[in-house]
């Protein structure tokens, strides 16, 4: 038996600009950082060529007689599309449980698709470098499901911390961002993650984003190298420790996300928003893609606990936002 897990992150600038065509085209830039809500998955031997996948999240079961029977399709495709990628050695039971929310735009599905083939990986005797989890997750997500994942997700899930990410066509240069724990405090204690009960498909916002780019839309692509600076400016903020210029580039990037196109801000989102400029917060941006899923507020820490009380009085769910240094872990081994 073999237990991992490896954490989600939370983007604070850049996305989508690692997203192509516009990073093969302009080269894309993220600043994120690794969160301590994690997705799990255990590894367990069968006596049988079998294979066993349980989602505990999803209440959902499936059992096939052999690796060859497995199919890509339904809510455990990737779960599955990873099996037949790394063909174990003998039969399995993967079973899998994640922290955050279904579609919370914490990128929860790379988490998985990073710490299940950890665990694969080294339940047939290997030991893969997080250099090896990131491009095989892009396999099994961009090549084998046909889903759009520009990388910032597999990179976060698999080193852990806080990173710059340049990305261009074909590359990928990586930063590590060291912030000493009295900053990462008080970046924690201005954070409020709360989660807006739309449940969205990254796939969707990006297909359409990314085709507005396509056909020579002016504003898109404005936005989009927008974003890329407030990302690089972001990066120096921290660098430079400075929250105030942080907490000015999360509004900025905020504002041009949800500029983008009108699906990136739902009703529920918009509910939040609301919310949070009427306890005096503006600096907020919704996690990944948007369009749904999570809304991320940045605020004096004297603000903090009245917009919490507030989200949580709506009966809006709250996340913890505590970042996580350690990528893909194993947390367990055993007969």
């Amino acid at each position: 038996m073999i237990e991992t897990s490896a954490p989600t992150r939370f983007d604070f600038a850049g996305a989508p600009t690692d997203v192509a065509p516009f990073k093969t085209d302009e080269g894309g830039f993220v600043v994120n950082a690794s969160l301590g809500i994690r997705v799990r998955v255990c590894v367990s031997a069968l006596d049988t060529p079998g294979v066993v996948v349980v989602s505990r999240d999803l209440g959902v079961e499936e059992q096939f007689a052999s690796i060859d029977d497995v199919d890509h399709g339904g809510p455990l495709r990737l779960v599955k599309a990873a099996v037949v990628h790394v063909r174990p050695e003998r039969g399995v039971r993967i079973t899998t449980t994640s922290d955050a929310p279904r579609g919370a735009g914490l990128g929860a599905s790379a988490a998985l698709a990073v710490a299940l083939l950890s665990a694969l990986r080294r339940a047939n005797g290997e030991a893969p470098t997080a250099e090896q989890l990131v491009d095989d997750a892009l396999h099994v997500e961009n090549v084998i499901l046909g889903n759009i994942n520009g990388g910032q997700d597999q990179y976060a899930s698999a080193l852990g911390g806080f990173h710059a990410f340049g990305f261009g066509p074909g590359h990928v240069e990586v930063q590590p961002l060291s912030l000493d724990r009295a900053l990462l405090r008080s970046i924690e204690e201005r954070s409020v993650l709360c989660y807006s009960g739309d449940s969205r498909v990254s796939g969707d916002v990006l297909d359409q984003v990314m085709a507005q780019y396509t056909s020579g839309d002016r504003r898109t692509a404005s936005a989009l190298r927008t974003i890329k600076g407030i990302a690089r400016e972001t990066m120096q903020a921290l660098a430079d420790g400075s929250l105030d210029d942080l907490g000015a580039l999360i509004q900025a990037t905020g504002a041009v996300q949800r500029d983008l196109h009108v699906a990136m801000t739902p009703p529920a989102v918009q509910r939040l928003l609301e919310i949070g400029h009427a306890h005096g917060v503006d600096a907020a941006k919704m996690a990944g893609a948007g369009g749904g899923g999570c809304v991320y507020f940045f605020c004096p820490p004297e603000r903090r606990e009245g917009l919490a009380h507030a989200l949580a009085s709506h009966g809006v769910p709250l996340l913890p936002v505590q970042f996580s240094p350690a990528g893909v872990l194993t947390t367990g081994i055993g007969a």
